[in-house]
């Protein structure tokens, strides 16, 4: 009776030599995935952060040429500033604060009494944002965010002018 060897099956170099191409082949699609997963944050947090920039100056903006030229009061620090109008369909006074931790808040408050805070955004870099009143009143601001560890920072300098 003839004895037959049963051959079916892989080898241990086989098998090694399959591993080692599958774990350089991960590996590849590890750094691209990664790249890509950073890239669409990044592009996310300034799209995030160009948005929050539009509308804050939006909102000053629009406080800022609604109130007659002379009602408007920058603090010395150059950190905050109030805009007042006569007219009370309106508000009566606005003011805008940035503060330290890196929150711009904006209070309206109207001649009934009634008042209302808003944080406009968290991410203001306190050191490169400012309020000036030179011939017309103009916005500094800055602001920063941190994707994976990296500074991802906006900034603008809108100049607004009063109606009158």
């Amino acid at each position: 009776m003839a004895i037959r060897k049963n051959n079916a099956g892989f080898t241990l170099m086989e098998m090694v030599v399959v591993l080692a191409i599958l774990g350089t082949a991960i590996a590849s699609f590890h750094g691209i995935f990664i790249n890509n997963w950073t890239a669409l944050d990044t592009f996310s947090v300034r799209a995030n952060l160009s948005q929050e920039m539009d509308d804050i100056v939006d909102t000053i903006s629009y406080d800022a040429r609604n109130a007659q030229r002379g009602l408007m009061d920058i603090a010395t620090d150059q950190k905050s500033v109030v805009f007042s109008t006569p007219n009370l369909s309106l508000w009566t006074t606005a003011s805008y604060t940035m503060a330290q931790d890196g929150t711009l808040t904006m209070v309206r408050s109207t001649a009934d009494g009634d008042v209302q805070t808003r944080i406009l955004s968290r991410n203001v870099d306190y050191a490169n944002s400012t309020f000036n009143n030179n011939s017309n009143f103009t916005i500094n601001l800055e602001l920063t965010n941190d994707v994976f560890g990296r500074p991802i920072t906006i900034d603008t300098s809108t100049e607004i002018f009063a109606r009158n």
